[in-house]
């Protein structure tokens, strides 16, 4: 990976944590995630603790918005694996403050 390539991953992990602890949610950035990190994650949400790995695209992943096209989330289930769960960003700030209010 180039130095480009690093410093837009970079950008976009400060954005997430900077919206995420705008919408109330304790979250942190792990310093060098992509090598010899503390975790295997870029962002980590304190409380409930949630690890979450940042991939940014230019083209945006235009099949998944599709789908989410009109729906608050998008599950994605493959035979004999874990259903993933897709949703904006929004979404999930809504959720985990709700969460955060109720728990």
């Amino acid at each position: 990976m180039g130095r480009r390539e690093r410093a837009k991953g970079v950008r976009r992990e400060r954005e997430l944590v900077r919206r995420l602890r705008a919408a109330g949610i304790p979250a942190r950035r792990v310093p060098l995630s992509g090598s010899a990190g503390e975790a295997r994650c870029d962002v980590v949400v304190e409380r409930p603790p949630i690890r979450i790995e940042l991939k940014a695209r230019s083209s945006g992943w235009q099949t998944i918005r599709r789908w989410l096209d009109g729906v608050d989330a998008l599950v994605l289930w493959a035979d004999r694996c874990e259903p993933v769960v897709v949703m904006r960003l929004t979404t999930f700030e809504t959720l985990a403050r709700s969460e955060d209010q109720h728990g």
